[in-house]
């Protein structure tokens, strides 16, 4: 396995090419599951090494990641029921209510968390059950996953 990662700029209209430090990918793996409480499945991990290994993720332009983040939108209520099939686990919902900083109720009751991808959306990360992990906004997802100086800002850097 690699030892090293590279993100290097390419000449396609500013994309990345990243080149998968496997080392990296099973902290960012274990932070995943320490900030959420929940660990990923065996079956889960398989099917993301196998994808880590057959495929070149690339940084999309921000339309490009717009247009993908759309279509997750359209299927994931059906790839969380088949994330629970596949792993025997009930995905977590909202037991109070969230609000943003300006008071507003961001996620209600009874609202499943939010789904990572774990192969980034940004990154063309693949719409399927195995991409997918519960994390709850903002601690656990957006503060906690993509937080300052995590795993996955380096795997997946934002720039």
């Amino acid at each position: 396995m690699e030892a090293y990662y590279k993100f290097a700029k390419s000449k396609d209209g500013g994309k990345g090419t990243v080149k998968i430090d496997y080392d990296l990918a099973k902290d960012y793996i274990r932070d995943v599951e320490s900030k959420t409480g929940l660990k990923l499945h065996k079956n889960q991990v398989e099917q993301l090494k196998a994808a880590l290994r057959e495929h070149k993720y690339e940084k999309m332009t921000p339309l490009e990641t717009l247009k993908h983040r759309n279509k997750f939108n359209s299927v994931k209520n059906k790839l969380i029921s088949e994330w629970e099939e596949k792993t025997g686990q009930t995905w977590p919902r909202y037991t109070e209510e969230v609000y943003d900083k300006k008071g507003r109720v961001v996620r209600d009751i009874g609202q499943p968390y939010d789904a990572h991808h774990i192969i980034e959306n940004n990154f063309g990360g693949p719409h399927e059950w195995w991409n997918i992990h519960p994390a709850k906004f903002p601690d656990e997802h957006q503060a906690g996953i993509h937080g300052k100086g995590s795993p996955s800002n380096k795997l997946f850097p934002r720039r």
